[in-house]
Order: C-alpha cells, then sequence, then structure tokens
C-alpha cells in the first residue's frame, strides 16, 4: 500500500474500510504517525529503532504477530507500508512468506521484485540472510562485542575544491541509542573537527575509544562535514553481533548509500575489528542485564521458530494434495477433444511428457478416443436403462467397444487419406505426384468428397461430446 498522506489516506481509508472494515490489521514502516483513527482496523508503527533495516528481533516478532492475525479470523487482512519506496515492506513480506513456508527468503524477494520496483540496501540483504540462518536453526544472541579499530579504504571525493576531500565522523548506534560520535558540535570553540583527508590519502582511520561496546542490532554510519556545518551521509551499514567474529569486511556494494555513489571508487571498502568481551570485565549488575536479555531473546526466537516449522509442515502437506488434484474422470473427452483442437495433447500434461513433449501420433489417438468412447459408453449405460420406458433399447454392451473401435479406425483412415490430397485408391507416383493410371478425381467430386469425410468426423465428435454430456446429468 502506498503511504497514506494527507492527500491519499481519505481515498485509502474508505477502500479500505468498505472492503474489510475492522478486519485490517496495517504494520506502518515510515516512522512517521498519521491519523489512524481513519482506519476501522487497527495501525501499528513499528519502531525501528532509528535503523533503516528493521533490527532481527523485531523482524521476527512481527512474523509472529502477522501469524496469529492473520489465523484468528477468516477474512483477516494484513497490509504493510513504507514511507518511500518499498525496502522496509519487501523485506518483512519476504521474511515473513518464508516463515509461513512458503519458499526461502530470496525466493520470495524474487517473487515480490516481480511485481514491485524493489531494490533492497545492501544492509536489508544481510538481514535477509540472517533471518534465513535463524529459519535453519541458529539463535540470534546479542554476544558483547568490543569495537577496536574502523578503518576505510579509500578516500572519497566529496569537495572538489581545497586540500580536503573528505572530512569524515562516524557514528556508533546500539539498538536504537547513540553510543559513539567522533564528531562533537557545539559552539565553535567547543568543537572538535574532524580530521581532513586528501585524494592522495589511501586510509581513514578513526580513533575509537578503549571501551566501546557494542551488542546485538549495531547501525555505523559515516558523515561528511562541510566547512559550513551541514553534514552530507557518506555511508552506513547495519549488522547483528551473534554473525560477527573478530572482523567484519564490505566493499562499496555491500555498503548502503556508497554502493550507488560514483564519489566511491569501486575498489572501496571498510574494515571493522572486533574483540570478545571476557565476562569477568563487565559488572555483575551490568552481566546480569546481558544475560536476561539474552534469554528473554532466546524465548522469542524459538517460539518463533516452533510456529514457524508448524507452518512449513503444513504448507508441505498441502502443496502435495494441490499437485495430485488430477484430472476429473468427466474431463477426458474435454481433454481429448481440446488434444484435437491443438493437433497434440495438452501442454505439461502427462502424454506430452511421456513424448518427450512431442506431439502423439494418429495410433496413439485413435487409442485415446476409443477408450474415451468406451468410457463414455459406461458412463451413459446406466442412466439409460433408469428411463427404458421412453428410449430404445439400447445395443449390448459388449459389442459397442469393438464397434466403435473399428469406426474409429476407419474414419482415420479415410481422413487421413483426404489429408494427404488422395482418396484409399490413389498411388502416389515415383516422383512425389501422382501417375496417369491413377489420377486425382475432378475437383468438384473432390470437394464433395472432403466435405462428407469431414462431416462423418464432426458427427463422430458430436456423438462424443452427446455421450459425455448425458453422462454428467
Amino acid at each position: 500500500m502506498e503511504y497514506p498522506s494527507v492527500e491519499t489516506i481519505e481515498r485509502l481509508a474508505k477502500r479500505l474500510n468498505e472492503s474489510h472494515g475492522q478486519k485490517l490489521l496495517i504494520f506502518n514502516f515510515s516512522e512517521e504517525p498519521y491519523e489512524r483513527s481513519k482506519f476501522d482496523g487497527e495501525v501499528l508503527d513499528v519502531d525501528l529503532q532509528k535503523m533503516e533495516t528493521p533490527p532481527l528481533k523485531l523482524l521476527v516478532e512481527l512474523c509472529l504477530s502477522a501469524s496469529q492475525w492473520l489465523t484468528t479470523e477468516s477474512g483477516n487482512l494484513l497490509v504493510v507500508h513504507c514511507r518511500s519506496g518499498y525496502g522496509r515492506s519487501a523485506l518483512f513480506g519476504a521474511c515473513f512468506e518464508s516463515f509461513r513456508g512458503r519458499r526461502s527468503p530470496k525466493e520470495a524477494l524474487q517473487t515480490i521484485a516481480e511485481r514491485l520496483p524493489v531494490q533492497l540496501l545492501p544492509s536489508q540483504q544481510r538481514y535477509l540472510g540472517y533471518f534465513h540462518q535463524f529459519l535453519e536453526g541458529t539463535t540470534p544472541q546479542a554476544k558483547r562485542l568490543r569495537l577496536s579499530k574502523a578503518l576505510l579504504s579509500g578516500v572519497p571525493a566529496f569537495e572538489a575544491e581545497g586540500s580536503a576531500a573528505f572530512r569524515p565522523f562516524i557514528e556508533v548506534w546500539v539498538a536504537g541509542e547513540l553510543a559513539y560520535s567522533s564528531f562533537k558540535g557545539g559552539k565553535s570553540d567547543e568543537a572538535v573537527w574532524p580530521s581532513n583527508y586528501a585524494s592522495s590519502d589511501s586510509v581513514v582511520a578513526f580513533a575509537l575509544p578503549a571501551q566501546l561496546l557494542v551488542s546485538g542490532d549495531v547501525l555505523i554510519q559515516v558523515f561528511h562535514l562541510y566547512l559550513d556545518a551541514k553534514r552530507e551521509l557518506a555511508m552506513k551499514l547495519a549488522f547483528h553481533t551473534n554473525f560477527i567474529n573478530e572482523g567484519l569486511q564490505l566493499s562499496k556494494f555491500e555498503l548502503d548509500a556508497a554502493c550507488t555513489d560514483d564519489r566511491f571508487t569501486d575498489d572501496f571498502f571498510v574494515d571493522l575489528v572486533f574483540e570478545e568481551v571476557p565476562k569477568n570485565e563487565d559488572s555483575t549488575e551490568e552481566e546480569e542485564k546481558v544475560q536476561q536479555a539474552a534469554t528473554e531473546d532466546a524465548a522469542v526466537f524459538e517460539k518463533a521458530r516452533a510456529v514457524s516449522k508448524q507452518l512449513r509442515e503444513e504448507a508441505a502437506q498441502s502443496a502435495p494434495a494441490e499437485v495430485q488434484g488430477g484430472t476429473e474422470e468427466g474431463d477426458v473427452e474435454a481433454e481429448l477433444e481440446a488434444m484435437l483442437m491443438r493437433g497434440g495433447p495438452a501442454e505439461g500434461s502427462p502424454k506430452e511428457m511421456s513424448n518427450g513433449g512431442g506431439h502423439s501420433g494418429d495410433e496413439d489417438l485413435r487409442k485415446e478416443l476409443a477408450a474415451a468412447a468406451e468410457e463414455s459408453e459406461r458412463k451413459v449405460e446406466k442412466p439409460v436403462e433408469k428411463t427404458v420406458e421412453k428410449a430404445a433399447a439400447p445395443s449390448q454392451p459388449s459389442d459397442k467397444p469393438s464397434a466403435k473401435s473399428a469406426e474409429i479406425d476407419t474414419l482415420f483412415s479415410e481422413f487421413d487419406a483426404v489429408l494427404a490430397g488422395g482418396t484409399k485408391g490413389d498411388v502416389p507416383s515415383k516422383g512425389g505426384g501422382y501417375s496417369e493410371s491413377s489420377k486425382p478425381a475432378a475437383s468438384t467430386s473432390k470437394a464433395a468428397e472432403k466435405k462428407d469425410m469431414f462431416a462423418e468426423v464432426d458427427d463422430f465428435l458430436k456423438e462424443l461430446d452427446g455421450g459425455a454430456g448425458s453422462s454428467t446429468k
């Protein structure tokens, strides 16, 4: 759904209220509130903790809530939207489809991208991979790491004039809170301005505090600071510490914002160096908080994985039933008639697969038509006996299959001869035409003969249709 702005909210609310009323649940990923009372259903403002990418635990909790909502009552509808674009909505949609067992997160995203102009940010793609690992059995833990180094290999040219091409500062956000910033703004005499880097410099190294601890969902942003104190986002990246060991190296194309910025060279990359925090370095109170949070998070992940497993098992059980539905008995004649119209079996039908994808021969078609005729006679037999007072007595069933098969063979033999351009008595010459002793009949008689032959085929098909029609009454 598009964002319900002041201009569009009345139209969107009217359409959704009339169609779904209170059976509507809206996930607002825009981080911008609006008049929720316009909608009869419930609107949930999703707190992304100042991250462009929804935190991993939040993604899992939203999948649980959405699953419960859709299964609570028939007709319930889930709607998601962002502020602009579809990145956050598409990420959640792909995770939720995978959570329900429909397909893998990557496959689900591809399906969404076929319908919407979606292009996930590199960090969003990273979290899509995290979610897949969670479904496969990994229980994410917000392990504590010390960020000891942050290095940029390469200097983007944000300023063309002067000796300073890049004046960067770094921000580190943990769980939606600013943990560290290398730029201390304020009065001019109190501000700590970042260092200048020229295009000729090869590396940018940030001086980080000794106890910069991160855990769980982490967002790192690098800005360029202009001389007028305006700042511009140069790049950012989001990650979860559970999936990080001692280091993280990301190329330009794995960084948000930088991936599409020509001011960064293609060989640009970022190096982050981490150290694990020994438990004895934490105070007892802090360690207890960490352990309690880890226990609570693990319970959420385990519950969600159990629900997802059940949903995926149900989806796997229902999938074969849909495939094995097959063709009902009453559709045999209709399929054969469609085959005649096409000159071969239906696309993707078992018959076509057995023939390597080619058309069936006349002999196979004769056999199938004969079998269909026999099936029609068997279906017609009992209803006719019930109305024997008004209808003529049918011939013995044992005689009909052979007679019908013979009739089919005769019709096809004559029909093949007509299509070949001659009667049964015509004999082709060595040159590929006709000999003088067996020239084709006059054009008028030939046309009449062809017409009669096609009439016989039409009559036979009508007879089949009549038998199929009476069998379904």
